[in-house]
């Protein structure tokens, strides 16, 4: 007689299915995580304006430095809620702001979000550049920037998606000769990097995810699944004999 499963009081495929859904849920989690801040700086805590070397006043855990900090000649112009600079140089990557971290623990570092503006002879548009492990620096992309400050300043999210095991180091120079109001850069006009909305309270930050803990090696996920599978099997042959 063959077994007639479906009149049997216990539903074995739907909770044999239920196991492996468990079992495969089990495998997988923790390979997603909410997106949260990795290294951030309120500007809004200092009406005196940031000093070269300013450090970040909210780092994750195994964040073991974050600083912002000026290269190249690039010096401090001390201006209220922000960090201020000048002594930029067209074109000269050397002439720079850098901001980063070093960590102990790996991310994926997703973005970069802040608002920035020019004076009217300071940088017309800044070219960004990112250095991740102690790799070369490799361009990111151009801004454009414009001298508008206050609330309507320009906000930027620049997108990374950088797997971060060590250090990271993004790095803004001026692109081109071209001042914020169209004419000429000169080094005595500045830069300012804000907090996103300028003013806001939400800070200038690093965005992104702690990586998620290993899963197992390729040969435990089928070894795992096939041993559900078979003590499935046995399950329904012993099942269906007692039935029949």
């Amino acid at each position: 007689m063959v077994p007639n499963l479906l009149n049997s009081r216990r539903p074995i495929g739907l909770a044999f299915a239920a196991s492996i859904a468990v079992v495969a849920a089990s495998i997988f989690a923790g390979s997603s995580a909410k997106a949260s801040t990795i290294a951030s700086w309120d500007f809004t805590t200092n009406g005196s304006g940031f000093a070269n070397g300013t450090t970040a006043g909210t780092t994750a855990s195994g964040v073991t430095s974050a600083v912002i900090t000026r290269n190249g000649g690039v010096v401090v112009n001390t201006a209220s809620y922000s960090f201020d600079s000048s002594g930029f140089v067209a074109n000269s990557t050397a002439a720079n702001v850098q901001v980063g971290f070093n960590t102990s623990t790996a991310y994926n570092v997703t973005d970069l979000k802040f608002s920035a503006f020019s004076s009217n002879s300071g940088p017309g548009a800044v070219d960004v550049y990112a250095s991740v492990n102690g790799g070369a620096a490799t361009f990111v992309q151009t801004l454009t920037v414009t001298t508008t400050s206050g609330t309507s300043a320009t906000n930027y999210d620049i997108t990374l998606n950088d797997t971060v095991n060590t250090s990271l180091q993004v790095y803004f120079s001026a692109h081109g000769t071209t001042s914020a109001n169209g004419g000429t850069l000169s080094s005595s006009g500045t830069f300012r990097l804000n907090n996103p909305g300028d003013l806001s309270s939400t800070p200038f930050a690093f965005i992104g995810t702690a990586q998620s803990s290993p899963v197992p090696a390729p040969p435990a996920v089928p070894a795992a699944l096939a041993g559900m599978l078979a003590s499935g099997g046995l399950a329904l042959v012993k099942r269906g004999r007692r039935i029949a």
